[in-house]
């Protein structure tokens, strides 16, 4: 059974390691450590049996909140870890009295872009030349 967790600073290696298996931008940990001492995000970790499948990390100012990062491990993608953390992230946010949740993806990213979509979000504005070469795009969902 996949359980969530608020993220403290413990875990900190281990959320580095996993976001390392992600194929596009990668944090550093003075970047997470900056990041936990932000009041305004929250990080949260998917678990199973001790093992870390996932995490997702959201910045809020009053109603609205910016969907930073979602990271699946690979040998658990496709199997609702990342839909298990949109779905308590929206119902936490819920609680909250936030509105509207934003994020931005890059182009080419595709496979997010349908995670997206599947999730209840919506595309909105381009960014030309955000991400360099490659266009940023926003997608929203209400909440």
């Amino acid at each position: 059974m996949i359980e969530i967790k608020k993220v403290d600073i413990s875990l900190i290696d281990k959320i580095v390691l996993l976001d390392n298996s992600y194929e596009y931008e990668k944090y550093s940990k003075d970047t997470f450590y900056d990041f936990f001492n932000n009041q305004y995000v929250d990080i949260f970790v998917a678990f199973e049996n001790d093992v870390m499948l996932g995490y997702i990390m959201i910045m809020t100012i009053f109603d609205e909140s910016n969907l930073l990062k979602i990271v699946v491990s690979p040998n658990n993608r496709n199997k609702g870890v990342g839909k298990f953390l949109i779905d308590y992230v929206k119902e936490f946010l819920r609680n909250k009295n936030v509105k509207k949740i934003f994020l931005e993806v890059r182009s080419d990213n595709i496979i997010a872009k349908s995670f997206y979509i599947k999730n209840g979000f919506e595309k909105g504005e381009t960014r030309k030349g955000y991400y360099g070469e490659i266009d940023g795009e926003i997608f929203w969902c209400n909440i």
